[in-house]
């Protein structure tokens, strides 16, 4: 257990570290404007992934085994809840993400768009919309090393995707396996 608290600590002191030397991110060719965007708000990190994230979300769920973890943010409650799921985990295959995001796109319960390839940091991401449930949703994976990184996106009556708070999410992202 000590050692767990040690890994962790070493961790949230050198995303801390990081975070302070990287300057502020810019954002991606495929995302309208190539200015710099400040991110502001809370911090999340755990031995896969560190990120930002707005003060009005907050960490509802997270599970980190040793090979993977998944991190649930939400804003809002009851049946009108956005929510913000990462899942990073160990994965040996080599398909190409497009292919991976087409995959899950023709899945008979997901029905979504084609997979198109956007960069998000320094990040490259294939992503599908759908609806579920009632609800819109975007789906991004991404290879990050031996690992697949799945980012799910929920949000009631809207398009998530267009609100900068969870953009700056997305630009915010560092993989740390």
């Amino acid at each position: 257990m000590k050692k767990h608290w040690a890994l962790l600590s070493l961790v949230l002191m050198v995303t801390i570290f990081a975070v302070g030397c990287g300057g502020s991110p810019k954002t991606g060719e495929n995302n309208q404007t190539n200015q710099e965007v400040e991110i502001t708000g809370e911090s999340f990190a755990n031995s896969f992934i560190s990120f930002t994230y707005p003060k009005e979300w907050k960490v509802a769920n997270q599970v980190e085994e040793d090979i993977y973890t998944m991190v649930t943010l939400s804003r809002g409650e009851g049946l009108s809840i956005d929510y913000f799921m990462i899942k990073v985990q160990k994965d040996d295959t080599s398909r190409a993400i497009l292919d991976l995001g087409n995959e899950y796109a023709q899945m008979e319960s997901i029905k979504g768009t084609p997979a198109e390839l956007i960069t998000y940091g320094t990040t490259e991401y294939a992503k599908t919309s759908y609806q579920y449930g009632g609800y819109n949703q975007v789906h991004h994976i991404a290879r990050v090393g031996n690992y697949l990184a799945a980012i799910t996106i929920q949000g009631y009556g809207k398009n998530l995707e267009e609100d900068q708070g969870v953009i700056n999410m997305l630009k915010s992202m560092k993989y740390l396996k």
